[in-house]
């Protein structure tokens, strides 16, 4: 068969519209894993705006100067981690899901097609992209976390000067009792 006479005379089976190889249920299954996917994206993208969200009420928290504004941040922080988690566990489950899927595709189906490779390639990189996620989010809770403990040392050593480091580490364990304690020796 000469490609390059038909390409010329313009008769090849290059100048039709490609047809789609799959059956009906396989562009069901394929329209139901993309469907998944946007709505696995959708919720990745909550979380980072929620990620953006907890650093500045993090940075709001630590600065803060009234208690009730303390609180108040505290609360919002609160709701938006709970929803990260939430969100998260959601995204796990559609990847295992999805993973399941297609391990049974690929025993059904044929390994070697664009499809089995467009689905194994799409659920490695939502599964590249929300692992990176979450280890921002978790550089995210440590960095605070740290800068918690160390504002918290700072607040102790201001109420009392001669701590000791242990007396310091039993403040941090439990934060309420700090400023209750030392009024009551001074009283």
């Amino acid at each position: 068969m000469d490609r390059l006479a038909e390409l010329g005379a313009g008769t090849a089976a290059y100048s039709q519209p490609a047809q789609p190889e799959a059956s009906g249920s396989s562009e069901s299954f394929m329209s139901d894993f993309f469907s998944e996917v946007g709505i696995v994206k959708a919720k990745m993208s909550k979380i980072r705006t929620n990620i953006n969200l907890i650093e500045q009420k993090h940075s709001q928290a630590i600065t803060a100067i009234s208690a009730g504004k303390s609180g108040d941040d505290s609360h919002d922080l609160e709701k938006l981690m709970d929803e990260v988690q939430q969100n998260s566990v959601e995204i796990r489950t559609k990847l295992k899901q999805m993973d399941k899927d297609n391990k049974q595709y690929l025993q059904t189906g044929d390994a070697s097609s664009s499809e089995s490779r467009i689905r194994i390639n799409m659920h490695g990189t939502l599964t590249r992209k929300f692992v990176d996620l979450m280890s921002n989010y978790q550089e995210v809770q440590t960095k605070y976390k740290n800068k918690y403990k160390e504002r918290v040392e700072r607040q102790y050593k201001i109420v009392n000067p001669s701590a000791s480091a242990d007396e310091v580490e039993r403040a941090l364990e439990n934060p309420n009792n700090i400023f209750a304690d030392q009024i009551k020796s001074a009283g």
